[in-house]
């Protein structure tokens, strides 16, 4: 993740900061890749280019534990720059955020937009009128906008 952020900031750039020049020629020279700490002191060096960096990350509880824990490492090491972090994940892996003391915004789903998402899944299958609207009635109220 943190070589996919850096990539995406450099190629904004019209010129490579000096450190990451370096540090490639470094690593490119050993035949060695980066560590995260020589990774992240690279996305400061291109964040220091722009006023703001916004990143997103979204399905942040779809990682692995180990995804997990880098991302959050980044996080912590860009939360006192000029660099905002928004991160979609589900309620129950929110604990890992609160040393951080994010804001959170709970986002759910609408009942028509579930029934508008299952309708257009259950069109594919072909089930008569009937079928598809008592599938329908049965799992989106039961969703209750997850």
């Amino acid at each position: 993740m943190t070589t996919i952020l850096l990539k995406h900031l450099a190629t904004q750039l019209d010129t490579l900061p000096p450190a990451l020049e370096s540090l490639y020629k470094k690593c490119n020279r050993n035949s060695k890749r980066p560590d995260f700490s020589q990774l992240v002191e690279s996305i400061f060096a291109c964040a220091k280019e722009f006023s703001s960096v916004l990143v997103l990350l979204d399905a942040f509880d779809e990682c692995d534990e180990t995804q997990q824990y880098d991302i959050l490492s980044l996080i912590r090491s860009v939360i006192d720059i000029s660099m905002s972090v928004f991160v979609t994940l589900r309620p129950h892996v929110l604990g890992r955020f609160q040393e951080l003391q994010p804001t959170v915004l709970g986002i759910t789903a609408q009942e028509a937009s579930i029934q508008m998402f299952l309708a257009a899944r259950l069109e594919s299958k072909r089930f008569n009128k009937t079928l598809t609207a008592r599938i329908i009635d049965a799992i989106s109220p039961d969703a209750q906008g997850r």
